[in-house]
């Protein structure tokens, strides 16, 4: 429980982790909301549904940044993993519970400090005030969606702190950021449906929220093509994720510090 309160703390006093991810997603949501054309026949349940879509798609990019931050605190403390987990009370398992724990922790704080900027937002702007439709299913959806982006950012650095040591490392820890703004914006702008929508746990999480916020079954991003989602595929479809991710994550941990050799390539 100790690596846990230190995970917070530090977590909440990284001005990589924290600041300045926020600052950046939160005005590029308050420029995107003012130059936003004014919507006609303004009703409260359209606001909600705009109002969800900004926040999931703003929240996840900030905590995708973030976990660019958590990935490198990760990588600095990977150098003491063979000692503390040989001559400490601490095994990989623990340390990996701790830190989830401590960054789901921070995530959760995160979704509400994003719906209240949303909301505050989208009332100055529409002079409608509207609040999520489900609060807790909201944050609970925005967890695991920062989840997977956690497990995804951790299970690149050790793959390459197993095979490559530090080498490499400034050019892969950026990876989920790609990831995200690639592949489910290609799936968005090609208009996929049926079993590619599920392929990412990135555009699930984002569906989720949304449907979570505004209760729309729609998934209106691309007009030209519109469909509906399956709200339950959509929930297996991010917890095997990042169940799956939190699970190779564990494995991979192991093998980081089995063998002096091993050892010298994090050392």
């Amino acid at each position: 429980m100790k690596f846990l309160k230190y995970v917070l703390k530090s977590l909440l006093r990284d001005r990589r982790t924290l600041t300045w991810s926020v600052f950046f997603s939160l005005s590029l949501e308050f420029f995107s909301i003012f130059y936003l054309n004014r919507m006609n026949d303004i009703n409260a349940g359209l606001v909600r549904q705009a109002s969800g879509l900004m926040y999931s798609l703003m929240l996840m990019m900030s905590m995708a940044f973030s976990s660019v931050a958590i990935g490198r605190s990760f990588v600095e403390q990977s150098r003491s993993f063979g000692y503390i987990f040989r001559f400490s009370k601490m095994n990989g398992k623990s340390y990996l519970i701790q830190l989830v724990g401590g960054v789901a922790t921070v995530y959760i704080i995160l979704s509400g400090l994003f719906v209240l900027f949303t909301v505050f937002m989208f009332d100055m702007k529409y002079s409608t005030l509207v609040f999520p439709r489900n609060l807790a299913e909201l944050v609970l959806f925005s967890m695991l969606g920062g989840m997977s982006i956690l497990g995804t950012t951790l299970v690149v650095d050790q793959l390459v702190l197993k095979f490559q040591g530090r080498r490499n490392l400034n050019f892969i820890q950026f990876l989920p950021v790609f990831l995200y703004f690639t592949f489910d914006w290609a799936i968005i702008e090609g208009g996929a449906h049926g079993s590619e929508f599920y392929m990412s746990p990135f555009l699930s999480s984002t569906y989720l929220m949304i449907n979570a916020y505004g209760g729309t079954s729609s998934f209106w991003f691309n007009v030209s093509t519109p469909y509906t989602v399956n709200l339950l595929l959509s929930v297996i479809s991010v917890v095997s994720w990042v169940t799956s991710l939190m699970l190779l994550d564990a494995f991979i941990l192991k093998g980081i510090y089995l063998t002096p050799e091993e050892e010298e390539r994090v050392v």
